[in-house]
């Protein structure tokens, strides 16, 4: 019984496998749309009276952050819901099933400001996050979905934060334990920090 018990956990539905890599491609275009509000804001001249109040741009900048995160939870936590109760999916433990799905969200939101810091249009940090969205999904594995690999590919997709969550994301799948996903979270913790500290360097210079 020990040992079937084992290959269940060992051997991942592929629905599990595949949307963990679409979801997590989702939840990029997901934040970049709201992130681009800041650009209708600053086109309005709305965004310039914030900067007017003795508020920090760090600060306005972080609620902007905290916005988008929530959208891109909201959207992650219906996209698990629905690949368990209508796909079948099967996620793993709860505890770090949630500690990914968080650091997803905070990745993709820093990721979705960044690439809407430099950019003067909305058509313009449309076309510049689609294509770096496509490129990351491409060497970070997301169209393959999550799978237990390893070789060239599996050192490629750690120059990406996506590939690192997608690392943490077949942990759990094949049921490893916290600490063997602490590393891929850390890493994913660590672009988002790397992330919001640029978007904050350049939305100040660029509103100095």
């Amino acid at each position: 019984p020990s040992v079937a018990g084992q290959d269940e956990v060992a051997a991942p539905n592929v629905a599990s496998q595949v949307l963990v890599g679409m979801m997590i491609f989702f939840m990029l275009f997901g934040a970049s749309t709201p992130a681009r509000s800041i650009i209708d804001e600053h086109r309005e001249g709305t965004l310039f009276r914030l900067f007017t109040t003795p508020t920090p741009r760090s600060v306005i900048l972080g609620g902007k952050y905290i916005a988008v995160f929530l959208v891109v939870l909201a959207q992650s936590v219906i996209l698990l819901l629905a690949g368990w109760l209508l796909l079948g999916a099967r996620w793993g433990d709860p505890g770090p099933l949630v500690v990914l799905t968080l650091c997803g969200a905070l990745m993709a939101a820093s990721l979705g400001l960044l690439t809407v810091s430099f950019a003067k249009t909305p058509a313009q940090a449309g076309a510049v996050s689609s294509a770096i969205f496509v490129f990351l999904a491409l060497i970070g594995g997301n169209f393959v979905g999550s799978t237990n690999i390893g070789g060239t590919f599996a050192l490629v997709r750690r120059f990406t934060p996506n590939g690192w969550l997608l690392e943490g994301w077949d942990g759990l799948l094949y049921g490893s334990s916290w600490a063997e996903i602490a590393l891929p979270v850390g890493a994913c913790l660590a672009f988002t920090a790397v992330f919001f500290a640029l978007s904050t360097w350049f939305f100040s210079r660029r509103y100095a």
